[in-house]
């Protein structure tokens, strides 16, 4: 008896765990990848980059309650681009302990790197497992392309400087990663990017409305890469091959009501994805911040269908009445806010590709080329636009200003063209005084410190310069 005991728990311990499902099959795979590396409609990842830019500021004039909204506590450190906006205790997602873009961002480039590491011994179609890996190492790149522009210095202005540790495996490593140069961290995005082209295309995936990446995501990654790396010729070959993928632009001089435009029904969407996190802040019935007067003024709102379909009425709930109040403002509102769907807010679209070809044909000099870019768009935006011959780099950079915002495009772009002054004004109380805060040009803020948490798991880290900068104070 004792012998069949022991063969008894000898077979036992050599059973798998009941509760863990080892991936062996593509379609396991597939499922894992998206769990672990897709964004998804509940994860908050770096929201707060809405408050730190210049498309943005607090409602303290059309809502004169909001100065005593405890809510906003929680947006000061990153309103008022405060060193320690990772530590505060009344942060954001995305930004306090554990919970902080860093941390997120690898999260989910480690579900990336599990599928990848795993594909190789994977059973199926030999297609899907292409498209698997295609997928795979678009995400990466994608959020490796977040990573270095939060926590690196801009490409184009010092590429031999720190960038992010790059990862590029599941193995657990217990000595710590040193960061790469943000040269090297934008090689491996263009190396895994060109490698998904390839993969896309061996399994015939160009376009897809099933929420997952596609050849044309990748594409547009790569215009966006070549973009802020200044190798103009570059994007333009990205963005001709993205636009080449796409169904051109929606035509939005029809529009008459709200058209969200994080969503496939808006042809020139390729991906729709993750939590529209610009709501937290500013929705149809959260009125805490609103666009800002410098970018609302941009827009002509009698003939510009962007205005029309991306933009709403404020509203503030009163507690003391239970109703809503119509304040005079606007948001921005490109998701389908009061839709079932709603929670999947973000979408890249084609229209960038044709934004990063203008922009790179200006920034080379040709205005010609870049006003036929800037006039399709403006031709399917406004009403009663009429095309002009030629483009300046200016015009360019406002269109896509208009075009883009509230996209998470703005911080970015701010970053690699000059990284210019802002103000801010902050009231801590509805009789306090109004104090106005500013990030300087070229300000260490515009590289943001690494987490304290991530610094004490990583002894390999060296940390950012802005980590040790002074508290701000306001004028």
């Amino acid at each position: 008896m004792a012998a069949i005991v022991m063969a008894s728990c000898g077979d036992f311990l050599e059973e798998e765990s009941q509760s863990e499902v080892i991936p062996k099959t593509v379609q396991d795979l597939r499922e894992l990848l998206l769990g672990s590396a897709y964004p998804d409609g509940d994860t908050r990842m770096c929201g707060f980059l809405y408050l730190m830019d210049d498309d943005v500021e607090m409602s303290y004039d059309i809502n004169p309650t909001l100065a005593d909204n405890t809510m906003i506590v929680n947006y000061f450190s990153a309103f008022t681009w405060q060193p320690n906006l990772f530590e505060d205790v009344n942060t954001l997602d995305g930004l306090s302990g554990g919970n902080n873009a860093y941390s997120h961002f690898y999260g989910r480039i480690k579900g990336c790197n599990a599928v990848l590491d795993q594909l190789e011994e994977a059973t199926g179609d030999a297609m899907l497992i292409a498209r698997t890996r295609a997928e795979a190492l678009t995400l990466r790149s994608w959020y490796y392309l977040q990573l270095v522009n939060l926590f690196a210095t801009p490409y184009n202005v010092d590429k031999s400087a720190p960038g992010v540790p790059l990862q590029l495996t599941a193995e657990v490593n217990e000595q710590g990663i040193a960061r790469s140069t943000v040269e090297q961290v934008y090689n491996q995005m263009i190396a895994d990017l060109n490698e998904a082209v390839g993969l896309f295309a061996k399994a015939g995936i160009t376009v897809t409305q099933d929420y997952r990446v596609n050849q044309a995501v990748a594409q547009l990654l790569l215009s966006r890469i070549y973009l802020y790396m200044e190798d103009w010729d570059r994007c333009i070959s990205a963005s001709n091959a993205a636009i080449a993928l796409g169904n051109g632009l929606e035509d939005m001089t029809g529009y008459s009501t709200n058209m969200p435009a994080a969503s496939y029904s808006f042809k020139e969407s390729v991906w729709v994805y993750g939590y529209a996190e610009y709501t937290l802040y500013a929705c149809p019935n959260n009125l805490n911040c609103h666009p800002s007067q410098e970018l609302m003024s941009l827009f002509d709102k009698e003939n510009d269908k962007r205005y029309t379909a991306w933009t709403r009425s404020m509203t503030n709930y009163d507690f003391s009445t239970g109703m809503f109040l119509i304040i005079t403002g606007e948001i921005i509102n490109k998701n389908d806010y009061y839709s079932t769907s709603a929670r999947l807010g973000n979408s890249l679209r084609i229209v960038e590709a044709y934004l990063n070809r203008a922009e790179a044909y200006a920034r080379k000099g040709d205005g010609r080329k870049a006003a036929e870019d800037l006039n399709y768009i403006c031709g399917n935006r406004i009403v009663g636009y009429q095309n002009v011959p030629m483009a300046s780099l200016d015009d360019i950079l406002t269109e896509r200003r208009k075009e883009l915002c509230f996209e998470t495009h703005r911080w970015f772009d701010l970053r690699r063209c000059g990284m210019p002054a802002i103000t801010h004004r902050w009231k801590a109380g509805s009789t306090a005084e109004t104090l106005t805060y500013t990030l300087q040009q070229g300000d260490p803020m515009y590289v943001l410190p690494l987490p304290a948490t991530v610094m004490e798991h990583n002894s390999d880290l060296v940390q950012n310069p802005s980590a040790t900068a002074t508290m701000r104070t306001g004028m």
